[in-house]
């Protein structure tokens, strides 16, 4: 994921201003290397992340028949046609700057998003026509929101 142990430490803080216990989570960010999927899940119990509702929208825009772009992340790897993962990124790209006016901190929600990592690929692609990393991008976008999808539904 691209939520970094510095917007853990600063949610947390945040939750901690809103009464909520945090110093056990605080120390597990703290002293690990790598953020915690526990210490994401701990957030995001308390104070959703935005990008997990952005990726739970996609997914009710799917569910609803407006949208197939969740399903095109979902289902990169059965690509038919490789350009098409391009196509599949550009719409992300707008999708989350079109988010982004919504939120509360739109900076660290593009972050969160990998925002800057698709317009680089982007980029790149149109440089070189080279498609290996927007195929790893979004993999990892997909990963990402199945990570989400798995900490939102675990405790169902």
């Amino acid at each position: 994921m691209a939520i970094t142990k510095r917007d853990c430490l600063v949610l947390l803080g945040s939750l901690k201003q809103e009464g909520l216990d945090v110093s056990e989570m605080t120390k597990k960010a703290t002293l690990s290397q790598d953020v915690s999927l526990e210490v994401i899940d701990f957030i995001n119990k308390n104070r959703p992340f935005e990008v997990s509702n952005f990726y739970e929208k996609l997914r009710k825009s799917y569910n609803n028949k407006k949208s197939q772009l969740y399903k095109q992340i979902v289902k990169s790897d059965e690509v038919d046609e490789p350009k098409d993962i391009i196509i599949t990124l550009s719409s992300l790209g707008l999708q989350i700057m079109l988010y982004a006016k919504q939120v509360e901190d739109p900076q660290m929600f593009l972050r969160q998003a990998r925002y800057q990592e698709l317009a680089s690929c982007l980029y790149k692609y149109s440089v070189t026509y080279d498609l290996l990393p927007a195929i790893n991008l979004l993999r990892l976008f997909k990963m990402d929101l199945k990570a989400f999808e798995y900490l939102n539904n675990k405790d169902k």
